[in-house]
């Protein structure tokens, strides 16, 4: 977020403080290490992000077998800073609906009658 777009003086100064502090692109292994995840769930939550920086290549066919697709991410402060905002957000909560009490399906008579055959 751009510190001259906002315009709430303390907010304007916390995001020019960001800007001044954070990097212009992250890795994911500095994402990582900032919110403590794993790798895997860094570039899950950015994999389909507009914005990301993506080198590499797709899954490649050589011959008769596949190579695997390789991406190197990299991804810009203000995607990173949008992105974790978002999560920030607290999530809406419904309140559950009572559960409904299932009833078991009535057999048919021909299963009825070997229940009692078995039973006798």
């Amino acid at each position: 977020m751009r510190p001259d777009l906002i315009q709430d003086p303390a907010a304007a100064i916390k995001a020019s403080q960001e800007a001044e502090i954070l990097p212009e692109i992250f890795t994911v292994s500095e994402i990582s290490i900032k919110w403590k995840r794993s790798e895997d769930v860094v570039r899950r939550i950015f994999a389909n992000e507009p914005g990301v920086l993506r080198f590499g290549h797709p899954t490649l066919l050589k011959g008769r077998k596949y190579q695997r697709r390789y991406f190197s991410l990299r991804i810009p402060r203000d995607l990173f800073l949008r992105v974790r905002d978002r999560l920030q957000q607290p999530v809406p909560t419904q309140r559950p609906l009572r559960p409904t009490l299932r009833k078991k399906p009535a057999l048919p008579q021909m299963a009825k009658q070997k229940r009692k055959r078995r039973a006798s």
